[in-house]
């Protein structure tokens, strides 16, 4: 007997958190691209290729991912604490389904997943 295999999610079923990192890297890419002819010093594409990289390690989940300059891991704390404190929020509406308690789960899940990476660079 064989087991279902998982189903890959389309990008309308993924959580908010793995679409804003996806996002996220893509503008960072899309910059990194344009750098040069936009007049970018050295300096300033190397930091963007910083960001590039640790998108990249976030949205495949990387156990090391590279460390980022501090402005990029500011934005994402205040970007984590918002959509958690929308989750909780969300949690505490009396009369949720299991299911849809189980999708809040996961959701925060992966909020803390990120968090768990952010926080290595304390």
């Amino acid at each position: 007997m064989t087991r279902p295999q998982p189903r890959s999610r389309s990008s309308d079923e993924e959580d908010p958190i793995s679409l804003w990192l996806r996002d996220s890297l893509s503008q960072a890419q899309s910059a990194l691209a344009s750098a040069g002819s936009m007049g970018w010093s050295e300096s300033q594409t190397h930091e963007l290729e910083r960001e590039v990289d640790f998108f990249a390690a976030l949205v495949r989940p990387s156990p090391n991912p590279p460390r980022p300059p501090d402005h990029v891991l500011q934005h994402v704390r205040r970007i984590l604490a918002m959509f958690e404190e929308r989750a909780q929020k969300a949690r505490r509406v009396p009369g949720l389904s299991l299911q849809q308690i189980a999708r809040l789960d996961a959701y925060l899940g992966s909020i803390h997943r990120v968090r768990r990476v952010i926080e290595q660079f304390d």
